[in-house]
């Protein structure tokens, strides 16, 4: 007979002997019981034992029987659920792992049990939606965030909203958001304004959103890199031309858009990257190459061949704008760049372009004529 089996010994022992660690050596060996091959009469023996035990008087003895039940699928529902309704020792391997538990049990237990309890529940291999909303509404910060750190939760764009609005102060709380593997487009967009630039780059790379979000997301981080001089320009913008290629987000509106808005490393990048040359080779073309120079990279690169005046113009003009200045003068010379494009698009079949830099050019305005 194994010794994980459970005899009418068993059941005497518990009666007869006043040692906890005896009756504690006996939850575990129910516990090991419990998944094995039992016929009808041992497993009537092993839940017995277990109503036995859960109402045992000693914390030790009901903790060491949540520990051995609590990844077990024939433990009673009952019993089950008054042990996740214990004291913490003795709950939480039960909120986190049991099967025995029902949907209807955890939203019970969610709002009576302890912030430890709650945050063992956010890690469970599965969290309904229901759930997950629970636990965003009266859940801690680290019960959200080991929750959004989930993928076995599932949560719906109302608790992601939600969970943005509790936890406005918190950059864990969007962090954790930005890594699931799927978020709904809005979430992903509104997660734009809270999170770093490497988190945003996570975002573009492997969330869903807008086009019009995913370049404005993309422009404003080489922004930075370009005001601050953050890092090695050119290095940073092949890269990041590289995977937005790779990702299928590397698009004639956001190269046009880059620049307009003076980043013309990330302009050279992302030609050698379409056109499949070397960046050194395609800053030749560019700059020594004159205009039957940029004419052919462009066409290699695979951009719309009706759009080529209106790259021409805005790399003429970005080429001869010197943009390390301070802000202001910065954003004036943004300004005339934009202006002189539009000038130049007269004619040109490029609607999408000509309306963003209408709409950039007036946000840029805007400024001046408030002061």
């Amino acid at each position: 007979m194994s010794e994980n089996t459970l005899t009418a010994a068993d059941v005497q022992r518990l009666l007869e002997d006043p040692s906890a660690d005896s009756r504690g050596e006996i939850a575990s060996k129910v516990g090991r019981s419990l998944d094995g091959a039992l016929n009808e009469a041992e497993r009537g023996l092993a839940e017995q034992i277990l109503l036995i035990l859960a109402r045992d008087a000693a914390i030790q003895v009901r903790a060491a029987l949540a520990r051995s039940v609590e990844k077990s699928a024939h433990v009673p529902r009952d019993v089950a659920f008054a042990l996740a309704r214990d004291v913490e020792q003795v709950a939480l391997p039960l909120l986190r792992f049991s099967q025995s538990l029902t949907e209807e049990d955890l939203l019970t237990l969610v709002a009576n049990t302890t912030d430890e309890g709650r945050l063992a529940m956010a890690g469970r291999d599965t969290v309904s939606s229901r759930l997950s909303a629970r636990l965003v509404e009266i859940g801690n910060e680290a019960t959200v965030v080991r929750l959004m750190a989930n993928d076995g939760a599932e949560i719906e764009p109302e608790s992601h909203a939600k969970a943005l609005d509790r936890f406005s102060g918190s950059s864990a709380v969007p962090d954790a958001m930005a890594a699931r593997r799927t978020l709904p487009p809005a979430v992903a967009e509104r997660l734009v304004e809270l999170v770093s630039d490497a988190v945003r780059t996570h975002l573009v790379e492997h969330h869903a959103m807008s086009p019009d979000i995913a370049a404005e997301l993309v422009l404003e981080i080489r922004d930075r890199a370009l005001k601050n001089m953050i890092g090695d320009q050119v290095e940073s913008a092949t890269s990041v031309a590289t995977r937005l290629h790779k990702g299928g987000t590397l698009t004639p509106p956001l190269i046009l858009r880059a620049l307009c808005l003076g980043d013309a490393p990330f302009f050279e990048a992302s030609l050698a990257v379409l056109a499949g040359v070397p960046l050194m080779n395609a800053q030749k073309l560019l700059y020594e190459g004159g205009k039957a120079g940029f004419a052919g990279l462009y066409g290699k690169s695979g951009l719309p061949a009706d759009q080529l005046s209106l790259f021409q113009a805005a790399f003429d003009v970005a080429n001869e704008t010197d943009f390390e200045s301070e802000d202001d003068a910065f954003e004036q010379r943004r300004r005339r760049v934009i202006e002189r494009v539009l000038t130049a698009h007269e004619g040109n079949d490029a609607p999408a372009a000509a309306e963003w830099l209408i709409a950039k050019l007036e946000a840029l305005e805007a400024p001046a004529h408030a002061a």
